[in-house]
This record gives C-alpha cells, sequence and structure tokens, in this order.
C-alpha cells in the first residue's frame, strides 16, 4: 500500500515538475516571438513611405533623449534604411535572433543577458541592421564596427 502511495506521489511530483519546466521554456518563446513581432513591426512602419520618420521613432524607438542632437541623426538613419529595405518584400526580410547565428557572424560585443534581446534583419543573405529589443521598443538600430567586433549605439 505504502509503495502505491510512493509512486502515485512520484508521477504527480513528475507531472508538476515537467509543467512548470514547459511553462518556462514557452514563456521564453512567446518572449521572443514577441520582440519578433515589434521588429517586423517596425520594419513594416519603416517601409511605409506614407509614415514620416517621426512616427517610426514616436511608435517604435525608445529614445533616451529626443531633444538631443542626435534626433536629426536618427531620422538620417531610419532614411537610410528605408531606402535600403524599400524594394524587399516582407518575406525577403530574414529576421534571426542573434543566439542563432552562426558563431563567426556573432560580431557583436554585448553582454551575456543582452543577446536575447538582439536580431538580425537580413535581405538577399546581407545583414542590413541589427535590432535590440527592451520593453516593448528598439531600444538601438545601429552598430559601429571596432576592427573585427561591432558595438551598439544606444538611442
Amino acid at each position: 500500500m505504502q509503495m502505491k502511495i510512493k509512486a502515485i506521489l512520484l508521477v504527480f511530483i513528475f507531472i508538476i515538475l515537467s509543467s512548470f519546466l514547459f511553462s518556462i521554456l514557452s514563456s521564453k518563446t512567446n518572449t521572443q516571438n514577441n520582440k519578433i513581432f515589434y521588429v517586423e513591426s517596425f520594419i513594416k512602419s519603416l517601409k511605409d513611405p506614407l509614415v514620416t520618420p517621426e512616427t517610426v521613432v514616436k511608435d517604435h524607438l525608445k529614445i533616451s533623449n529626443v531633444k538631443s542632437g542626435y534626433y536629426p541623426q536618427i531620422i538620417e538613419q531610419l532614411l537610410g534604411l528605408r531606402e535600403e529595405i524599400s524594394p524587399a518584400r516582407k518575406e525577403e526580410l530574414e529576421i534571426t535572433p542573434y543566439k542563432e547565428l552562426p558563431e563567426k557572424e556573432q560580431t557583436i560585443v554585448l553582454a551575456s543577458d543582452a543577446a536575447d534581446d538582439v536580431f538580425i534583419v537580413k535581405y538577399h543573405g546581407k545583414r542590413v541592421m541589427s535590432v535590440m529589443v527592451s520593453e516593448n521598443k528598439i531600444t538601438a538600430i545601429k552598430t559601429l564596427s571596432e576592427g573585427d567586433k561591432e558595438v551598439f549605439i544606444s538611442l
């Protein structure tokens, strides 16, 4: 009788642990899918010629100081990105989580916990932008080359 109770208890514990692990894994997947959705939404607005760069900034970017001297540079950068990706159809743009890139393509210097927030957008196999997503907004869209490595420029 006691063996039966122990066996049932073990099965019950196993089921609870399995459910807990599944919820953790699916939560991580949902978070990544949400971040990809934000990148897709940003790209859709950026490609739309009826959406002004100022609206793209307001709706999609998290900028520390909109009144800073960098705001015109951000607008210019968005216009350049728009020009580069405007001919691309949605299915031609490949959004890849940074962690899923081959090691030789992982050239951005990041804090270990930031890699989950970075996505690479490619058009015809060429990287057109690197984006960092945090708090449902794009927090960086440009990298600077430092030798064979790159660093993000915060907005």
